[in-house]
């Protein structure tokens, strides 16, 4: 478990730092004091790097998620969701088993299982659309005055809203499309509604 809350902490920073992670999310669980959620938006390679690390931690890591968020990087970034239990403050550990695990990571010829496609920034191609189902919460669609709206985030949204940065463009019976102006160009964003959990 945790014994001391800052030290802890201070591990789990270290690690992120060292490994160029940022941690979105770092909450206790609702019910298992022991037990913390995290919250990554990174690619395949360095979460590979940062799981390895918290391995040489004293922890326990369970309840991995890996959802789709920005293809259009090189490589693509997902939402990673994970728990871990830390044991005894989370103490950092030493064995050959994470040399090797550590030198295994290291390795270039890695094939990334969540890269279905090699996005070729030298052509004009059509942007991929950005999927933000795991970043926003999409909870409703429905009609007012003629007007479709959606419910993100428990706030309702009309065609030509802004979302942080994005303008909702079209709303249809199971998805919300958005745009932002960037430098290359436009690019399109879409949020659905999130399949229940099994």
């Amino acid at each position: 478990g945790v014994q001391t809350m800052p030290v802890f902490l201070k591990r789990i920073n270290k690690l992120a730092k060292d490994t160029d992670v940022i941690i979105r999310e770092l909450v206790p669980d609702k019910t298992n004091r022991y037990k913390f959620h995290l919250e990554l938006h990174t690619d395949y390679f360095t979460f590979l790097r940062f799981t390895a690390d918290l391995e040489s931690l004293n922890t326990i890591i369970n309840d991995l998620e890996v959802r789709p968020y920005d293809a259009t990087q090189v490589p693509p970034v997902h939402v990673i969701r994970f728990s871990i239990t830390p044991r005894n403050d989370a103490e950092p550990m030493d064995s050959e088993r994470l040399r090797v695990l550590k030198e295994a990571v290291q390795k270039r010829d890695k094939r990334n299982p969540f890269q279905r496609f090699a996005f070729d920034h030298s052509r004009l191609t059509p942007k991929p659309v950005i999927d933000l189902t795991w970043i926003h919460l999409l909870t409703g669609i429905g009609k007012e005055d003629g007007r479709y709206y959606a419910t993100i985030d428990r706030r309702d949204y009309y065609i030509g809203s802004l979302i942080e940065d994005r303008r909702v463009t079209r709303i249809e019976a199971d998805r919300v499309y958005m745009t932002k102006e960037t430098r290359d160009g436009s690019q399109e964003y879409v949020l659905r509604f999130r399949e229940s959990r099994k």
